[in-house]
């Protein structure tokens, strides 16, 4: 007997070796190696590098069309109209050939949204009766509570379980 017991005793330490070795292994192969480190490293780098250019093209179209509209603040349209105006044409730089067509399309423009949007009429909000609230069954509970009612008269005035009653006024208190 105490024989059998032992050669179960080595198959079963013989495996769990084996399978420890096979789990090492396994850990071993899905560790990063310095290879594929660097490269990842080389691609959020290239990453980055692409986002801070698109960036930086953004901002100095920014620029420009700040500066066009702080050169064009000298003409009789006013900063607002030429800022709506820029928001029309999605952001697109405005080309300023002259002053009177700067007016024209001002005046154009407007007439078009005066004919646009002179039929609107805003929603109403009709209020037929007050809004009615009511009370959680929590706020009765601590209401009654504090009036001194047992919590089996709560359950029974409430229609929930004394157990119910008892966990709010304890969670609550």
């Amino acid at each position: 007997m105490v024989q059998f017991l032992l050669t179960t005793s080595l198959v079963l330490h013989l495996l769990t070796f084996l399978w420890i070795i096979t789990l090492l292994q396994k850990v071993n192969n899905q560790q990063i190696s310095p290879i594929n480190d660097e490269k990842i490293k080389r691609e959020i780098e290239d990453l980055l590098v692409a986002y801070t250019t698109e960036m930086k093209e953004e901002n100095e179209k920014l620029l420009e069309q700040v500066k066009m509209l702080q050169e064009a603040n000298t003409s009789p349209v006013s900063l607002n109209e030429k800022v709506m105006e820029q928001l029309k044409v999605e952001h697109e730089p405005i080309v300023i050939n002259s002053k009177e067509e700067i007016k024209e399309d001002v005046t154009q423009r407007h007439t078009v949204d005066q004919y646009k949007y002179e039929d609107y009429q805003p929603p109403t909000i009709q209020v037929d009766e007050p809004d009615m609230y009511e009370q959680s069954n929590t706020a009765k509970v601590l209401l009654l509570a504090e009036q001194g009612f047992s919590s089996e008269e709560i359950a029974k005035k409430l229609s929930l379980g004394k157990g119910e009653v008892e966990l709010m006024i304890k969670f609550y208190r």
